[in-house]
């Protein structure tokens, strides 16, 4: 047998590989990314004029809310998740489709590399004198009352992975640090799902890493919030 003092240098050595494995799997400190952001040109200000699906009635406003990948060609891809204050129909969520295709972003970034991100979205469509108007923003409105509405939320990095081969259907919840560091994983809504993917979920997505949110460009601890749809 080994002796005494060879056995704890021995454990020594193992608890220090293995914590410093934890640290190089850990996400970095992105405190300084840049957020994927469409791009500012007239072009495209045009574009997200004209986003809103049109409605009947009185109502001045429409909100229309998705997610998607802006990749680091700065196309947006692989959008889902749509909701609105309106319903929205089949076919008015094929022509936005569309739209959503001819949109360009700047692509996040962080010391130089480009990065896939998936970014949520805020389309508000307004009634005016003189028609219809939209605005787009990189956010969902959930921490507008603590920054307006023209806060950027944070943004997952890279695809979301496989962690079940089970239907579920529901939304996840993470708090955010300035760094981009998750934590407090939660679920907020859950409709379809078994408790052992509800869970595998939560360990899934307490792994991923972030772009912080941002206020006035400066990063922002907030939460973020994803809807989980998998058939």
């Amino acid at each position: 047998m080994a002796p005494v003092a060879s056995r704890v240098s021995l454990l020594v050595f193992i608890f220090a590989s293995l914590q410093s494995a934890a640290q190089d799997g850990a996400c970095p400190d992105r405190s300084n990314a840049e957020p994927a952001q469409l791009i500012d040109s007239d072009v495209q200000k045009r574009r997200v004029s004209n986003l809103s699906p049109p409605w009947r009635g009185d109502e001045q406003f429409r909100f229309t809310w998705f997610s998607g990948y802006v990749g680091v060609d700065g196309r947006l891809d692989r959008i889902c998740c749509y909701s609105s204050s309106k319903q929205i129909s089949s076919s008015e969520s094929g022509d936005l489709r569309e739209k959503l295709k001819d949109l360009r972003f700047t692509p996040a970034s962080h010391d130089g590399e480009k990065l896939e991100a998936y970014v949520t979205f805020t389309i508000i469509g307004v009634k005016t004198g003189s028609g219809l108007e939209s605005r787009l923003f990189l956010n969902q409105l959930r921490s507008k009352e603590e920054f307006g509405i023209d806060y950027i939320a944070p943004q997952r990095i890279g695809l979301f992975g496989a962690f079940s081969s089970s239907r579920i259907r529901g939304e996840y919840a993470l708090d955010i640090d300035e760094r981009g560091m998750p934590s407090n994983a939660r679920i907020t809504q859950w409709h379809t799902g078994s408790d052992g993917a509800r869970d595998g979920l939560l360990d899934h997505v307490s792994q991923k890493c972030f772009i912080p949110g941002k206020v006035n460009d400066q990063p922002v601890a907030m939460p973020y919030f994803e809807v989980i749809q998998r058939s």
